[in-house]
């Protein structure tokens, strides 16, 4: 009796194309509708124009794509027909058309308006900050100087007439004291 073999059936399984344009979550195995393209590679053997053409075309794809060269080297990177106007890069020699390097939905400018907003959100942070530490320095030196002086040594025993004692040290102007400081301090309402 004879043994046969059965050779062994080989499965290849392909890894998802990622687009690597920055916030684009579109993968092969996903969205099969879209298609994915390689950063184009510079042509050496066609000629000194391919040549030339190729440069430039490679380099503005890495410009409109702002990512750095040591991925794009990636023999995996990929953009996908969404940052195309067409869906698919032109070809080498139409240089005038839109489609000669990725110009659709290229992720940087969602970077740029957060940036923006984090960069003011800070800047207002820091003027808030500055005026409040302003402010208790002044509050600060009023108390060390004895600037506020308490009108009786008992505590009020009626709303009204906490009302009223908190009106007379209000209303109450002292001399060591500027007009500007004086209304800041005021609307903080403090007891000393």
């Amino acid at each position: 009796m004879s043994i046969t073999t059965c050779p062994l059936a080989r499965v290849w399984l392909k890894m998802p194309d990622c687009c690597s344009v920055y916030g684009c979550t579109n993968r092969s195995n996903r969205e099969k509708d879209k298609r994915y393209f390689r950063v184009p590679k510079i042509i050496l053997h066609k000629g000194e124009r391919s040549l030339e053409i190729s440069k430039k075309r490679r380099e503005k794809w890495i410009e409109n794509l702002s990512i750095l060269a040591k991925k794009i080297e990636s023999p995996h990177a990929r953009v996908c027909s969404d940052h195309f106007a067409k869906g698919r890069p032109s070809s080498l020699y139409d240089i005038e058309d839109v489609d000669w390097a990725p110009t659709l939905n290229l992720g940087y400018h969602e970077v740029k308006l957060k940036r923006n907003l984090y960069l003011k959100r800070l800047e207002t942070s820091k003027f808030y900050e500055s005026k409040r530490r302003s402010l208790e320095s002044i509050v600060r030196r009023l108390k060390r100087r004895h600037v506020y002086t308490t009108t009786a040594d008992k505590q009020p025993e009626t709303s009204q007439e906490l009302k009223e004692e908190n009106n007379k040290t209000m209303t109450t102007k002292y001399p060591s004291m500027p007009d500007s400081i004086y209304l800041h301090v005021s609307t903080l309402n403090l007891n000393f």
